[in-house]
């Protein structure tokens, strides 16, 4: 598959490196959302807010408890601000 947020892929992937050692990562779907934000005063200015989230496999040697997979994804909405997330199936 082809990811379209690449940018958005490698902060992910550096997120899930630096909490477990992982073999491989594999992204097999991505889902974007863009938020229109219209402020509450009458304005041609409008502002988006994008959202991307990632279902991905992470192939790892390390030993992970049964939460480890919630913790991590808990990191990267927390590390980025809500702009990414994770689904995450760690083997």
């Amino acid at each position: 598959m082809k990811v379209s947020d690449n940018v958005g892929l490698e902060i992910v992937t550096r997120i899930i490196n630096e909490n477990v050692n992982a073999k491989m990562i594999k992204c097999f779907l991505e889902k974007k959302h863009i938020k229109t934000i219209k402020p509450p005063y009458d304005t041609s200015i409008l502002s988006y807010r994008e959202h991307t989230h990632f279902h991905l496999l992470v192939l790892t040697d390390d030993e992970c408890t049964i939460g480890t997979a919630a913790t991590i994804s808990a990191i990267i909405r927390t590390k980025t601000e809500g702009r990414y997330s994770a689904t995450i199936l760690i083997y």
